[in-house]
């Protein structure tokens, strides 16, 4: 069994699988902009899940330029902690096991060429949208890391909005980015799925800020 982390901006995503992909548990675990504590909360789960399951390893999903061979991110995300650190080596040290660690969106990516629509394809370009627009270029069944470890990162391409001010992709095309159009109306707490709830009920500033979402992401 492998133990699986997936840091994303809003939260971590974590589980047991097993070699051929299946899940075996999982849970929702909180984030918190501060590497120690992070280390702390991914050592927690791990060492819980060996009491039920035969751990192996741990395979990290992480925003950023992920070096996968060293273990270090480098480059930029909603996360400054995580950069810098080598998770293979801190973490492989503390709980007594090999690491792996790669780009959040090519760990997407490959799970789709492993065991998901892309399985018979050799060739694709992949998009995530979640805090921010991430992507993966897989050739030939292998991603496509680039000389700076940026290749794939369609976030950072540059798009006029409708103010006719330019921003990134990630700024007008993310999930985020549908929230914030909402929130500009209503307060409290919203998220992607309160959106498209509301939306399915006649909220027209919900049904609005989706059909937005859309049409910057075709543009993209």
């Amino acid at each position: 069994m492998i133990a699986c982390i997936d840091i994303g901006g809003t939260s971590i995503k974590a589980g047991v699988l097993d070699k051929n992909g299946k899940i075996k548990f999982r849970e929702t675990l909180k984030i918190i902009d501060d590497i120690d504590k992070l280390f702390d909360i991914i050592v927690n789960f791990v060492e819980r899940s060996k009491r039920n399951f035969l751990i192996e390893g741990l395979a990290i999903s992480s925003p950023g330029a992920v070096d996968t061979k060293e273990g270090v991110i480098y480059g930029s995300s909603a996360l400054n902690c995580i950069h810098g650190p080598n998770f293979k080596k801190i973490l492989g040290e503390r709980l007594n096991l090999n690491v792996s660690i790669e780009n959040d969106a090519n760990c997407a990516a490959l799970a789709e060429v492993f065991n998901g629509s892309a399985k018979d394809v050799n060739n694709m370009i992949f998009i995530v949208c979640g805090t921010g627009i991430g992507g993966s270029i897989v050739y030939n069944g292998e991603i496509i890391n680039g000389k700076n470890l940026h290749c794939g990162e369609f976030g950072f391409m540059i798009m006029e909005n409708e103010d006719d001010k330019f921003r990134t992709f990630s700024e007008i095309s993310s999930t985020i980015s549908m929230v914030t159009r909402v929130k500009r109306f209503y307060s409290g707490d919203w998220d992607g799925e309160k959106i498209f709830r509301e939306a399915e009920c006649g909220n027209m500033i919900c049904i609005n800020a989706i059909n937005k979402f859309y049409l910057n992401l075709a543009k993209g």
